[in-house]
């Protein structure tokens, strides 16, 4: 059998992004590949509970404080929602899923973050959710603001290095006057 060349992949599952998932088993090179192009926009499609469930539980663990990690679950299972992998298996991902990402949709992480009862809580899990993303992330190329966000992204330490690379911003007129101001700051292209 013929070796493809990694670019030649790249270039393939290119045009075949809406058929991928069943490649992601063929062998190592071709997950590698893949990941990249489902990793772009992991919000895009979206649309069950669980899906989101299954996407928060790998988002939280890249987190790398383990104590942090229990502590998130725990708020989870205050609120009666149960991750699609339990704790029990808490095994660090094989690839790191969030450098991946280009798309960072703040409605998105607000919307699965929002079943978590405790308001506290949730700004808790949302906040770690956000530093990670930019703290780990430095190639977020579209960013999406939700209607009435108040959250200050650009005050994490890494946002200017992660955000300056913005191509596509995407907020409604209500957003607080000052993330767009910090956002500026960071010389967004």
């Amino acid at each position: 059998m013929v070796r493809l060349n990694k670019d030649i992949l790249y270039s393939l599952f290119e045009y075949l992004e809406d058929n991928l998932y069943s490649c992601l088993l063929v062998n190592k090179t071709w997950c590698e590949i893949i990941v990249l192009f489902l990793w772009k926009d992991p919000w895009n499609g979206l649309v069950y509970f669980r899906s989101e469930m299954i996407l928060l539980n790998v988002i939280i663990l890249h987190i790398q404080d383990e104590a942090k990690i229990k502590e998130i679950y725990n708020y989870l299972e205050n609120s009666k929602i149960y991750m699609a992998l339990p704790l029990l298996n808490y095994q660090r991902p094989l690839l790191n899923y969030i450098s991946f990402c280009k798309h960072l949709n703040l409605g998105s992480i607000m919307n699965i973050t929002k079943n978590i009862d405790d308001l506290s809580e949730r700004l808790i899990v949302k906040d770690e959710i956000f530093k990670l993303f930019i703290n780990k992330n430095v190639n977020i190329t579209h960013l999406y603001i939700p209607r009435k966000f108040n959250y200050q992204i650009h005050l994490i330490p890494e946002a200017k290095n992660c955000l300056s690379k913005i191509k596509f911003l995407s907020c409604y007129a209500s957003i607080n006057n000052n993330i767009l101001t910090g956002l500026s700051e960071c010389k967004i292209n």
